[in-house]
Formats: C-alpha cells, structure tokens, sequence
C-alpha cells in the first residue's frame, strides 16, 4: 500500500543519483569501494562505473550468501590488498606470522624454464633441407643416391586444433583423408601429382597434447616412371610406425564430365540434420571440424551432397590442396546408403587426383562400382572438377584396433606406471611393527608369518610414550588414513584429516627417540591406477592431499 503515486513521483523526481555520487568519489581521489554486507548488491555496479571511467579503483564486498564466516572475511580482506588497500595483518591474523615484509631489491621478472618449440618456426633451409609450405609438412630433404625424397612434419592437437575432432568414441586419430593429402602433396614434390593407390595399414593415435612426428617418403621413379611412397609416424622416441603405403605416378585420369543440373533431375532430397547424432551412436566421435555434409539428394543407389567447412578450417584452406577434414566430410555421404554395423575407416584408395586446392565448400557424387568399392567425384559450387577418387573401400576397426601400447625408447620419463599387486600380500616383513588405529589383519598376518611381531596402539604419542618406558623399539609404525567415502569428495573431511597428520608428521620428526623408527603412511585410493579393480578408480580426495603433502 506505501507504493503508491507519491512514492514513485519521489522516485522519479528525486533519485539516488548513484552513479554521480560514485564518480563524485572517484573525483575525490577515493579508488576503493568496500561493502560491508551480509552479501554484495553494490559492487558489480560500482565495478561498472569504475570501467566506465577507465579507472584503476577497485569494488569488493566483505560477507557472501553462505559464505558468512572468518574465512569469507580474510579472502575480501586480501583481495582489497592485492588491489592496494592497506590491511593491519598482524591485527587481524594474530600470532600466525603473516606480514612480513617484501624484500627491498625490485623483483626481476626474468623466467628461466626452457621453452618448448613451435611446430614449424624453424629455418628449414639453415638446418640443410628445402622448406616446404604445408600447414602438416615442414621440410624435404633429398636423398641422392637413393633419388627420392623426404618430407617431415610435426602435428598435434595443439598446433592443429582441428585433430581433436576427429576421432572413434573418446580416441583421436589421424584422419585417412590426412594420409592422402600427405601422399599428393610429397607427389607433387616429385613430379607425380596422381595417388595411383594408397593402403591405409595402421590407424595413427593421437595422445592428449603430444606432438607426432611424420615423415613422407618417396622413392626413385621405376622404368614406368612410378614411385613408391610410404608415411611413418611416431610419438617422441618411440619406434617408427609405417601408418600407409602407395605408388604415385604422372599419369593423369581423365576427369569424368561435370553434372548439368544441380541437384541432378530424379534425386530425393534427404534430411541429414541427425546424420552425425546417427554415426554418434554407431561408434564414430566427430566434432563441429568434421561436421560438414550439409545437404544429401539420393537417386537409386547414388547419394549427391553439398559439403562445407567450419569457419575456422575454411581460413586455413589455402595451405592445403584438399583439406582433410573437407574431403573427410564428402566420405560421409556414403553412409546414406551403406549402413555398416560399427565404425569402418578407409583402407585402399586408388586413383585420386587433385585438380583444384583450396576448397572450401563442393558438391560429392558417390556412386558404388562392381568390385563393392566407391567411386567419388567431387567438384566445386559451379560444377568444375575439384577432386576425382577413382575408388574407395573401407573396412571395419577391428576389437581393439587403437589400443595404444607404450613401447620400448618412450622419452617421457616422468611417469608413473602403476602395477596391481595381488589381492593377498606376499613376501616377507623383517622386524617389528606398531599399528595405530584399527588393526590391518592383512599386514598383521604378514609380519607374524615373517616372523615379526605387531603391537597396536591408539595413537602415534604412545608409541612414543611406550619407548619411553622401556618397551623394544620397534621397526617401524604403520598409521592407516580412512578410506575414501562419499563424504570424503565434499571436502567435509579433508582439512580434519590434513590438520591430523601436519600434528602427527610435526611431532614424530620432534620426538629423537623415534629417530630410527620408521613412520608409514597407508593410503587407499590416492591415485588413480587405471585399474578397473579396487577402491582406487573411486578416488580419495583427502588420501590424494596426504600423498601430496607428505
């Protein structure tokens, strides 16, 4: 009833005008705005203003909703500090040594960590090679008593963002489209623009982030003129893998005739929005890079289709005579009417020539041959030849056919391998040992069957207390940590846990009379060990910040 029209008159007629006062602040010299609330209304606004005026001030609140304790307060206490607002430190965190002074000297901002190098920023030609200016290779080196040539290159998702998006299920794998392009682009080098035939003999998995190392080889010319070419691959100091392998030749295939008519006359337009949810389910992991057939036409057992790149793949088409992800894109109109069961990768391609690079959106005809291949003519928006593939067959991945094994010469050192050990402990345990807490049959049983003996105790300070009264010493102290829980990922247990062990750590390495008894810590489920078996693929948050802090 108070929100009437005297109300709202005065509203109008007398505003708070908040805007001008802050500036008005600001005018003043005042640069920090703190408010003090049980939960910030003001600051966003005030942080407007300030950005509005270019103005190096600051806006914090004090409290939050739910965030109402000591711990809330000190956070907006420091991030008023960091923004240049005097704290009283010693006043506010007594006795806990915070404040001390920055030393005197200026901070050199000077880094010394080694910088891993880019992907072809190197001086090719200060190396000895020939550059070569393809986004996948970066280098040829000829090989003159062999008469061939090497290309190399290096790719990873990092550098080629668009990898990432091709892949079976949550493995990344070099397109076979990719293999082709090398294969063309290492003939054209040579003088041998057609891929008279190309076997695809092993899939190449990509790992995270990790660079792969490629090279393209390619023979002498035989007495036809024909060179054999090979592309091996391998990550870090791993052996070399031959991923694919084909001839090259000079001789061109005729193109066949451009079609007249756009979608040709008798096709039937066919709805493709779910194609790539359908070839989600079947297998196949491709991401918006390969995402490009955009319109279908059938007609009897041809498909006709309009196949386009993602923005950011049709910027960087001119590097490439075809890209691999556009020319990956027009296999996918086959599926319209081959419906394999699980996912098949392309296998032997024969006949491809290039006859136009760069493209960035074609028309696809595919059309089945005899033999249970595809024959694939791809051309541009006005129907001139891009691309002919005179036949393409497929296979399906076998069960297990991406397994990535780890093989001999692997140069990342720093890792850890995880090994399961058997379910029942084995082995032998010398000497004596003291468990805290709950008692571990397992170990216990153990150590008496090595002979040793197991005292138990409540806590680490007896131990202690029962050395100091003239009990053996023993070899070590085993103090078991909980295990993890549902309670324990909520971090309701972790700082408890944390505060516990700093107590025990501080006061075992205090004590010199357990200075020949060794303390261990057991842990469950603080590492993952890619195990399928055992707490350990759960994951203990507080068992992990043990491991870590001790």
């Amino acid at each position: 009833s108070e929100l009437g029209a005297e109300y709202w008159f005065a509203n109008a007629r007398r505003p708070v005008d908040f805007q001008g006062a802050v500036r008005a602040l600001l005018a003043d010299g005042r640069t920090a705005f703190i408010e003090v609330s049980p939960h910030p209304v003001l600051t966003m606004a005030v942080q407007d203003i300030l950005d509005a005026a270019a103005s190096p001030g600051v806006a914090v609140g004090s409290l939050r909703r739910g965030e109402g304790g000591p711990d809330r307060f000190v956070r907006s206490a420091g991030e008023a500090f960091t923004a240049g607002v005097g704290v009283d430190w010693q006043r506010l965190l007594p006795g806990t040594g915070v404040g001390a002074e920055l030393p005197t000297y200026a901070f050199q901002h000077q880094r010394y960590w080694l910088e891993s190098a880019v992907a072809g920023v190197s001086d090719a030609g200060g190396l000895g090679q020939a550059p070569v200016d393809h986004p996948l290779l970066g280098a040829a080196v000829e090989l003159p008593d062999h008469g061939g040539l090497v290309l190399t290159g290096r790719i990873s998702t990092a550098t080629h963002p668009w990898l990432s998006d091709h892949g079976v299920g949550q493995t990344v794998i070099f397109p076979g489209t990719g293999f082709v392009e090398l294969a063309v682009r290492a003939g054209d080098e040579v003088g041998c623009p057609v891929l008279e035939e190309l076997t695809l003999e092993a899939p190449l998995v990509i790992e995270g982030d990790e660079a792969v190392q490629l090279q393209v080889a390619v023979a002498s010319a035989d007495e036809g003129g024909r060179r054999e070419v090979a592309v091996h691959a391998r990550t870090g100091q791993r052996s070399w893998t031959r991923h694919a392998a084909g001839t090259l030749t000079a001789t061109s295939t005729l193109p066949s005739p451009a079609d007249e008519q756009w979608p040709p006359a008798g096709a039937d337009a066919v709805d493709v929005s779910s194609h790539y949810e359908t070839l989600a389910s079947t297998g196949y992991g491709y991401g918006p890079a390969f995402q490009g057939l955009k319109r279908a036409w059938i007609r009897d057992n041809e498909v006709f289709a309009e196949v386009e790149l993602d923005e950011r793949e049709a910027a960087e088409a001119g590097g490439y005579g075809i890209h691999p992800a556009l020319l990956d894109a027009a296999l996918h109109a086959t599926g319209l009417i081959e419906e394999a069961e699980g996912v098949a990768l392309p296998f032997a391609w024969n006949g491809v020539e290039l006859l136009a690079s760069g493209a960035q959106r074609v028309r696809v005809h595919a059309r089945p041959t005899d033999d249970g291949a595809t024959s694939i003519h791809i051309t541009d928006t006005t129907g001139a030849p891009v691309a002919i593939i005179t036949s393409l067959i497929s296979r399906p991945l076998p069960a297990g056919g991406l397994s990535s094994r780890p093989q001999p010469g692997h140069d990342a050192l720093h890792r850890v391998q995880w090994v399961p050990l058997p379910a029942e402990p084995v082995g032998s345990v010398a000497g004596d040992v003291a468990v805290v807490g709950e008692r571990w049959p397992a170990l216990a049983a153990a150590i008496q069957a090595a002979g040793g003996s197991v005292a138990e105790f409540v806590d680490v300070a007896a131990v202690g207390d029962a050395v100091a009264s003239g009990q053996p010493l023993p070899a070590a102290v085993v103090l078991r940590l909980p295990t993890a829980s549902g309670q324990d990922r909520l971090l309701d247990g972790l700082r408890p846990e944390l505060d516990r062990v700093v107590g025990v750590l501080s006061g075992w390495l205090a004590d010199e009379r357990l200075a020949e008894t060794r303390l261990v810590l057991v842990t469950s489920g603080a590492v993952t060990t890619g195990t399928e078996t055992g707490t350990e693929t759960g994951g203990s948050l507080v068992g992990a910040a043990v491991s870590g802090l001790v």
